[in-house]
């Protein structure tokens, strides 16, 4: 089976940090919270569409890093390994296998799901990586 990393319906780039609205429409998550602030309708539909309705795509997530790590076993004697036009590196936090756009302009060292900080869907407060459940509303992430 061949699995390519889907594109975002606004940037038109790889997705990375995927998040899915109440339509089950997916998008990448700061350009959808950007298009939201701008304009509070889904890119799709023009539905009303709130950060609150969004949520991360556990299923993509987990497809992408299974991706991942497929890729890079096939490859392991490489340090830059590459897919088509996606990269393989090494997450900043833990060092597993991630895939990254060759796109990827940061400036810091991409990190896997589980080592970015994350904004709790129930009260948006940021928490660290790793925790389970949100610091200010105990909502498990």
């Amino acid at each position: 089976m061949v699995f390519n990393i889907p594109i975002c319906p606004i940037t038109q780039e790889d997705i990375i940090n995927p998040v899915i609205d109440r339509e089950g429409n997916t998008y990448e998550r700061e350009a959808i919270k950007e298009w939201i602030r701008t304009n509070h309708t889904s890119p799709i539909t023009r539905n009303t569409l709130e950060e609150s309705d969004l949520i991360p795509n556990r299923a993509l997530i987990d497809a992408i890093e299974s991706l991942t790590i497929d890729i890079a076993s096939q490859n392991r004697k490489k340090t830059n390994m590459h897919n088509g036009e996606k990269n393989i590196t090494s997450c900043g936090g833990c060092g597993k296998l991630i895939a990254l756009s060759q796109k990827y302009q940061g400036k810091k060292q991409p990190t896997c799901y589980n080592c970015r900080p994350w904004d709790c869907k129930s009260c948006t407060f940021t928490n660290v990586a790793g925790l389970k459940k949100c610091t200010m509303c105990e909502t498990i992430r």
